[in-house]
């Protein structure tokens, strides 16, 4: 089996030595800039912004102009988030197999998506940008409240798919409730966590009432008062733009074993909200 890795800060060792210059290696902010630049489930963006980072790293770079297209929404033109998320990319790694002396040709995975156990690039959501062609291992609960509730995957923010809650016409009589969350493993006591994400609020004859909101919970569900919760208010959103969010929260003493994580629509407007780009990294 041969194995081929390309990390940035061999890149930047080299740069050192043949350009003769020497810069301060940029922190790595596990960030929005780092998710849409590196979109975990897509084999061709990760190799194409790989090798921009390989280029981009090689120099002080002053420039706002030449960016990915995919990557600007999120990390704009500032050149320091770029270098930040160039200095925490990924590895490419190319991998081949063989059962006998004849080796297959190499693909690229940057995401395991047939394994729902394993985190990946640091990010302690499985499946977070949707892209994984299924739901797992999200779970929707209930599956749908009355019959003007729908959900489905659909276009993301820069990317195939998104997880989208829908209320059609005519309106229900309560909210359309839908909670749509997974298991979290690997939260350290103390330790400061990022919770990001992107949401497109789309309302149809605007809000029907000013309590709208996308919970976004964290936490044991079996132990009262250990999950932290923040709220999106969904009447009050940028409408038909992806905005993307962070909140920050520390893992507690009932955060060390297996959290939930939820996404709580309690939305009464008519419309649809779409999420996308889930993330939970350590600070």
């Amino acid at each position: 089996m041969k194995s081929i890795c390309l990390a940035v800060e061999t890149i930047l060792s080299l740069a050192t030595l043949l350009f003769g210059f020497t810069a301060e290696a940029a922190k790595c902010n596990a960030d929005n800039c780092l998710n849409a630049l590196f979109p975990t489930q897509s084999p061709a963006a990760l190799s194409s912004d790989v090798s921009f980072c390989a280029s981009y790293t090689k120099a002080i770079h002053t420039a706002t102009t030449g960016f990915p297209t995919r990557a600007t929404s999120a990390c704009g033109t500032a050149t320091s988030k770029y270098s930040s998320a160039c200095s925490c990319a990924p590895t490419l790694s190319t991998t081949s197999t063989s059962s006998t002396t004849t080796t297959t040709s190499s693909t690229t995975t940057p995401y395991p998506c047939a394994d729902t156990n394993l985190p990946y690039n640091n990010n302690l959501v499985i499946n977070g940008a949707f892209e994984c062609g299924s739901l797992s291992p999200w779970k929707v609960t209930p599956s749908a409240e009355g019959p003007n509730v729908f959900y489905k995957l659909t276009v993301g923010d820069n990317s195939d798919s998104a997880f989208q809650w829908e209320q059609g016409s005519p309106a229900a009589a309560d909210y359309g409730f839908l909670i749509l969350g997974q298991d979290v493993q690997g939260i350290i006591l103390g330790a400061q966590y990022h919770l990001n994400a992107s949401i497109y609020v789309a309302l149809n004859g605007g809000c029907k009432s000013s309590s709208d909101a996308l919970q976004i919970l964290i936490g044991n569900l079996n132990q009262a008062g250990s999950a932290v919760s923040f709220y999106y208010p969904v009447c009050t959103a940028p409408p038909g733009v992806y905005v993307d969010v962070s909140y920050s929260f520390y893992g507690s003493d009932y955060m060390v074993s297996i959290e939930t994580l939820q996404f709580i629509f309690n939305i009464k407007s008519l419309g649809y909200v779409r999420v996308d780009n889930v993330s939970i990294q350590i600070v």
